[in-house]
C-alpha cells in the first residue's frame, strides 16, 4: 500500500519539515519505506518548494501507528493545520480537530463513521404473554448498546444510543426511531430484537410488541395488525433519515422479509432510497430465529457481540460485510443462516475498530461477556463435559405460523457445581449463603438488608430498612468457612426512644464510628447520627439544598442518597446519589450522577465541602461506595431486566480535585474528563452460579438485588476478602444473599 502525506497550504513550509522530522525519526515508522518525492504543482494545494512524504507499507501495516505519529507532531506545535493524505489513490483530509485523540485521527484516516455524528435506536421485547417471553433479549440490546459506545470498537456516546426496551405502543416504537432519524447526520443504527410474525400471504414482516398473538393472522387485514409493527412502517422513517448511512439489524423470526418486502405505495424516489438501507437480519424469510433460554444473549446477537469484541482474525478494523461473513460463519450450519442487503460502499466501509487487549476480551471490561466464553471453572476442578437437550426459544411465537419448539443436543462444558470459581482476573467467588433469607429474629422477618460494614475481621453489622428499621449484628463464620448467624438486633429509634413511622426512614447506607453510626435515608433525603448502644437517633448531617426531594425545593426525585462510605481514617464521608439530579438528566447511555463528599469538623461532626462527577454504565444506577482512601472507592452499580435479571459490576473508581464539579452547574455540560475514572474489577454475572436457587428469572442464578459491600480482611498477595449483601425487599421473588468474594485491587 503506497501513502502520501503533505501539509494542505502553499506556505506552511516550517510545518511540512516538521512533520518530515517527525515521520522520519519514528522508530515505528522504519519499516515504512519512507522517502520524498516531488510536490504536485497545483497552486491550491502547495508551493514547487514543497516535497511529499511517500510511505510504502505492507497489507498488514496499522494506520493506528501512522496516526499516533501524527499525534505526535500535532502536541509539538502550537498550530497543526491540515494534513492531506492519500491512501493508494483514495485522498482523505485530517485537520487539526481529527488530531485530539487517537480515535478521532483513526476515523479521518480509515473514513470511518464519526460516532460523533451518529444515532443508535435499540429496540428489545422481552415480555410476551400469547408468545413466550424472551429472557436474552434485554441482555442483548444492553450488551450490544455497550459495544457500540465502546470508543475501541465504535465510540458512539451514551446519550446518543437510545434504548427502547418493551414499547407499549407501535408509536413508542416509531417515534424513537423518528427522532434519531432527524438528528443523525453521519450514521443511523436501528436494532430490534423480539418476536416476528408473518401477515397472512407470507410476504409482509411484522414486529411484535407484548400484546402480539399468532391468533391474529388472518383475522386481520395485512398491515393492520394489533400490538405489532409492520416492517414497512419503519422503513418509511427510515427513508426519510438525512444519515448518510443507514443500517438496520433485524433479530427475529422471518427477518428475511426484510429484505424483498416490497411496498407497492412508495415512489421511484422512496425506492431508490430504500437501496441505501444496509440491512442485516438473523434469519432468511421461511426461518425462525433462536433465543437459548440457558444463554445471556440470543443465538445471533450473541455471535455479532462476540465478533465486534473478539474477532478470531485480528485486523485493525472490520467492514459490517467481514462481520456479517463472521456472523455467518459461526452459526451456520448449526444455527439459522443471517441474511444481508445493502450498497456496497456501506458494506464495505471500515466501520469497526477492533479492541486492542483481545486477550483480556472475556474478562469483563463493563463491556459485556465474550458470549462464547464457557462457564468459570472452581479453582482446581476439571470442567465436567456431557451431552444433553437444550431447550430453544424461538423468536416467532408459535400456532400456524412457528413451529412450538426446538430440541438440540449439544456438548456443553460447565464447571463442577460449588462455590469457588473465578469470576474475573480480580475476583474469585469464595462462598454465599441464604441463612438469613426470611429467616424470623426476636418476632420480627429479616429482610430488606441494604448495607452491610465490618466490626472485625468475620463480624459485621447489616442495615435493614424495612419496618422495623434496625441493625443486625452478624457473625460471619470463620476465616475459611461463611457461616452467617445473627449475635444481636438493635432497632433505630427516634431521640426520645420511640420507633420510626412507615415512611419515616428509608435507611440505605451505612458507616460505623466508635460509638456512633450514620444512616443515609432516602427518605428527606438525610443522613442521621444514631447512638450505636441504644439505637437512639443524637443528630443529622446538613444535606445541600440541592439534593433535597423535589416537593422540598431540591432536584431529587424517590432515588436520592443510597450510598454512605468513610475514609479508613473516618476523615471523609462520600454520600452517592442512586439517580440523577433533575439538571443533570438521565440519559439513556448512562446516568449522570453526583457524589457528595463531607469532611470532618472539630465536633465530630461532618460538612459537606466537594461534590464529584459519575457515570453509571447503562441501565445501572450507583448503590454502594467503599472508600479505600481520599478520593480512592470502590463503587458498586445495579441494575435489573425484566425477564432477564440482575446485573452487579464493581468497579475501582479514582475521584481528584481537578473533577471537582459547581454546585451550580449541570453535568449535561461537563466534558467527559470531569467524570470519575472506572476499572471494572468484577462483573458478577460473569461467576459461576454455584447451585444457587432463584426465585425469579435470572441469566446467573447467583444473581439478586444487591445493595450492601464491605471489605474485610486482608489476603496475601494485595488480596481482600469482599462481603456483599442483597435486599430481598421482603418478596418471595428475591433472595437475603450474603456472599463472600476474594477481590485484587489493582
Amino acid at each position: 500500500m503506497k501513502i502520501s502525506v503533505w501539509v494542505a497550504g502553499q506556505r506552511d513550509k516550517e510545518a511540512q519539515r516538521s512533520l518530515i522530522n517527525t515521520l522520519f525519526n519514528d522508530p515505528k515508522l522504519r519499516d515504512a519505506n519512507i522517502s520524498l518525492q516531488p510536490a504536485p504543482q497545483t497552486s491550491d494545494t502547495m508551493g514547487p518548494d514543497f516535497e511529499v512524504i511517500q510511505l510504502i507499507v505492507d497489507s498488514g501495516f496499522q494506520l493506528a501507528t501512522l496516526a499516533l505519529a501524527f499525534l505526535a507532531w500535532r502536541q509539538d506545535r502550537e498550530q497543526a493545520g491540515q494534513l492531506v493524505v492519500e491512501l493508494d489513490g483514495t485522498m482523505r483530509t485530517v485537520s487539526d480537530d481529527d488530531l485530539r485523540d487517537l480515535s478521532s485521527a483513526l476515523r479521518a484516516l480509515s473514513g470511518q463513521p464519526d460516532p460523533r455524528k451518529s444515532r443508535c435506536v435499540l429496540i428489545g421485547v422481552t415480555d410476551y404473554p400469547h408468545l413466550g417471553d424472551l429472557p436474552a433479549v434485554g441482555q442483548s440490546c444492553l450488551d450490544l448498546a455497550s459495544t457500540l459506545a465502546d470508543p475501541d470498537i465504535w465510540g458512539v456516546p451514551w446519550d446518543q444510543c437510545h434504548l427502547v426496551l418493551n414499547p407499549r405502543t407501535p408509536r413508542e416504537l416509531l417515534d424513537s426511531v423518528r427522532d434519531a432519524a432527524a438528528t443523525a447526520e453521519d450514521t443511523l443504527i436501528v436494532y430490534f430484537a423480539g418476536h416476528g410474525l408473518r401477515a397472512s400471504g407470507g410476504d409482509d414482516l411484522h414486529l411484535c410488541l407484548s400484546g402480539a398473538s399468532q391468533q391474529m393472522v388472518g383475522k386481520e387485514p395485512a398491515g393492520k395488525l394489533a400490538d405489532t409493527v409492520p416492517w414497512r412502517d419503519l422503513r418509511r422513517i427510515l427513508h426519510g433519515s438525512r444519515a448518510m448511512r443507514r443500517v438496520v439489524i433485524l433479530d427475529c423470526c422471518y427477518s428475511g422479509l426484510a429484505l424483498s418486502e416490497s411496498d407497492p405505495s412508495a415512489s421511484l424516489l422512496e425506492a431508490v432510497k430504500a437501496e441505501g438501507i444496509y440491512t442485516l437480519t438473523s434469519a432468511t424469510k421461511d426461518s425462525l430465529a433462536v433465543s437459548p433460554r440457558t444463554e445471556r444473549h440470543t443465538a445471533f446477537t450473541g455471535k455479532l457481540i462476540h465478533v465486534l469484541r473478539a474477532p478470531e482474525e485480528h485486523s485493525e478494523f472490520l467492514a459490517l460485510d467481514e462481520v456479517y461473513h463472521r456472523v455467518r460463519n459461526a452459526l451456520v450450519p448449526h444455527l439459522p443462516e443471517p441474511q444481508r442487503a445493502g450498497p456496497a460502499h456501506i458494506g464495505s466501509l471500515p466501520f469497526f475498530r477492533t479492541p486492542p487487549n483481545l486477550a483480556h476480551a472475556e474478562e469483563g471490561t463493563g463491556r459485556g461477556p465474550d458470549v462464547d466464553t464457557a462457564p468459570p471453572q472452581n479453582g482446581s476442578a476439571e470442567r465436567k463435559s456431557f451431552t444433553g437437550s437444550r431447550r430453544r426459544l424461538l423468536l416467532g411465537g408459535g400456532g400456524l405460523l412457528l413451529s412450538a419448539s426446538i430440541v438440540a443436543a449439544a456438548a456443553v462444558m460447565w464447571p463442577d457445581s460449588g462455590p469457588i470459581g473465578s469470576c474475573s482476573a480480580n475476583a474469585t467467588l469464595l462462598d454465599y449463603s441464604d441463612e438469613l433469607d426470611k429467616l424470623v429474629f426476636e418476632g420480627a422477618t429479616v429482610g430488606g438488608l441494604s448495607a452491610i460494614a465490618m466490626t472485625g475481621k468475620t463480624e459485621a453489622v447489616a442495615l435493614m430498612d424495612n419496618e422495623p428499621g434496625g441493625l443486625l449484628h452478624l457473625s460471619l463464620g470463620d476465616e475459611e468457612d461463611l457461616d452467617v448467624k445473627i449475635r444481636k438486633m438493635t432497632p433505630l429509634l427516634h431521640s426520645d426512644g420511640s420507633p420510626f413511622a412507615d415512611e419515616e426512614i428509608d435507611g440505605e447506607g451505612l458507616v460505623l464510628r466508635p460509638d456512633s453510626v450514620l444512616v443515609s435515608s432516602e427518605v428527606g433525603p438525610a443522613i442521621l447520627v444514631f447512638d450505636m448502644p441504644t439505637g437512639k437517633q443524637t443528630a443529622s448531617l446538613p444535606v445541600p439544598p440541592l439534593f433535597r426531594a423535589q416537593s422540598k425545593g431540591g432536584e431529587a426525585g424517590r432515588e436520592t442518597i443510597e450510598s454512605l462510605a468513610a475514609t479508613p481514617k473516618r476523615d471523609f464521608v462520600y454520600a452517592g446519589m442512586e439517580a440523577p439530579l433533575s439538571r443533570d438528566g438521565a440519559y439513556q447511555g448512562g446516568n449522570l450522577l453526583r457524589i457528595l463528599r463531607y469532611s470532618s469538623t472539630a465536633g465530630n461532626s461532618y460538612k459537606p465541602d466537594a461534590q464529584y462527577a459519575y457515570k453509571a454504565d447503562i441501565g445501572l444506577s450507583l448503590t454502594e461506595i467503599v472508600a479505600l482512601d481520599s478520593g480512592k472507592l470502590l463503587t458498586l452499580e445495579r441494575g435489573h431486566v425484566k425477564g432477564v435479571g440482575n446485573t452487579i459490576r464493581i468497579f475501582q473508581t479514582a475521584l481528584t480535585k481537578r473533577w471537582d464539579i459547581s454546585w451550580n452547574g449541570s453535568l449535561r455540560n461537563e466534558p467527559e474528563e470531569v467524570f470519575a475514572e472506572k476499572t471494572l474489577l468484577v462483573d458478577l454475572g460473569n461467576c459461576p452460579a454455584a447451585d444457587a436457587p432463584a426465585p425469579q428469572r435470572q441469566y446467573n442464578a447467583l444473581l439478586d438485588n444487591v445493595e450492601g459491600m464491605a471489605l474485610g480482611p486482608m489476603l496475601p498477595d494485595r488480596h481482600r476478602v469482599l462481603y456483599l449483601v442483597s435486599d430481598d425487599n421482603l418478596s418471595s421473588a428475591q433472595t437475603t444473599r450474603i456472599y463472600k468474594l476474594d477481590i485484587r485491587l489493582p
